[in-house]
């Protein structure tokens, strides 16, 4: 686990041979770089000195990271269709463009007694669905493809649910916790 910032993400790298333990760390060597995790929020040591650039590949860590888009309460109508709910807006940056490789929307439902519901990333400057994620009674989770190239800097973004097809009168949904996943690539 590697922490930058106070936020956790896992160090992807190519490990070629395992050391003997070291004062009780795991140990790696990648290439003439040692690793050493010390389980909780990690530590780096490298044998030759210091990482510079001209050393890693392109994107050699990869970092995850999730930025919580609020929540979606349960008991939101799905007897009929339309728009049910809508968030508050975010704004996106453009730091926020420039430092991410990749963009995904992700969401949640964990209440749906009939219909189709979906909970969109909407662009309310453009008035347009950047992403959209049907979810029914068997899909509970789901993640877009990379949005990154739909995302505009300075355009309040925010989400929605949205019932596409009705249920019985009576049906609910909703308690839905999506997220944007932003890529960070170090190198």
């Amino acid at each position: 686990m590697l922490k930058i910032n106070g936020v956790a993400g896992f160090l992807l790298a190519q490990i070629t041979a395992p050391t003997p333990p070291l004062f009780g760390l795991a140990s790696f060597y990648v290439d003439d770089m040692l690793i050493a995790d010390e389980g909780i929020t990690g530590s780096t040591k490298i044998k030759s000195g210091s990482i510079t650039k001209d050393r890693l590949a392109t994107d050699t860590i990869r970092l995850e990271i999730p930025v919580p888009l609020g929540f979606i309460p349960t008991g939101l109508a799905t007897d009929s269709t339309g728009v049910k709910f809508e968030s508050k807006q975010y704004l996106v940056s453009s730091n926020l463009l420039a430092c991410a490789k990749n963009v995904y929307f992700e969401t949640d439902l964990q209440q749906l007694t009939g219909g189709t519901v979906a909970i969109e990333l909407y662009d309310y400057t453009a008035a347009v669905v950047i992403a959209s994620i049907s979810l029914s009674a068997t899909t509970k989770r789901s993640r877009s493809g990379d949005i990154k190239a739909s995302l505009v800097a300075g355009n309040p973004v925010g989400v929605r649910f949205n019932t596409v097809t009705a249920g019985a009168s009576g049906s609910v949904g909703g308690g839905a916790s999506p997220i944007l996943i932003i890529v960070v690539g170090i190198s």
